[in-house]
């Protein structure tokens, strides 16, 4: 009886459990709140922007913050809503795929602090239109297809060919 007793007790705490665990991820909305320290546009580690909430892929106008040193791969990724970002000094690094598919997105300026840009950061941005790099850039890579498919570029200002 002792032993039914027992099993009973680790049955009912077992369940305890799951039940805890259930109502913590009815608790939240989406998977913005799970697992990603987060302001209201976009996750963050380590200072790298990982990803957009779903707040964040609603907007059209997104201020990264100083204390954000690269902008990881995909990050922005599909971000059609996307028209206009201010990237601040701190960033030295945007990664692959980062800004791909951001169809709305139409000007970008890169502070002269980014070093690197990575594979097809801008794939498929069809409304880019403008990339200004800023004076005293320390760019010293752009990997490849990195603007592939944005059939509206115009110009890169300052030129690259200087």
């Amino acid at each position: 009886m002792k032993k039914i007793s027992q099993i009973f007790s680790i049955l009912t705490l077992v369940m305890a459990m799951c039940l805890v665990s259930v109502f913590a991820i009815i608790a939240c909305d989406n998977d913005d709140s799970i697992g990603y320290p987060t302001n209201e546009s976009f996750h963050i580690i380590n200072n790298q922007i990982v990803g957009l909430t779903t707040f964040g892929r609603q907007q059209s106008i997104i201020v990264v913050p100083a204390s954000v040193t690269s902008i990881g791969d995909s990050a922005f990724h599909n971000a059609t809503s996307l028209t206009s970002i201010t990237i601040p000094a701190s960033v030295t690094w945007i990664g692959s795929w980062a800004f791909a598919g951001a169809t709305s997105l139409e000007s970008i300026t890169i502070p002269a602090s980014v070093r690197s840009i990575v594979d097809s950061a801008f794939a498929g941005a069809t409304s880019l239109a403008t990339v200004t790099f800023e004076q005293g850039s320390q760019l010293t890579s752009i990997g490849q297809s990195a603007f592939r498919g944005a059939t509206s570029l115009e110009s890169i200002k300052p030129s690259l060919h200087q």
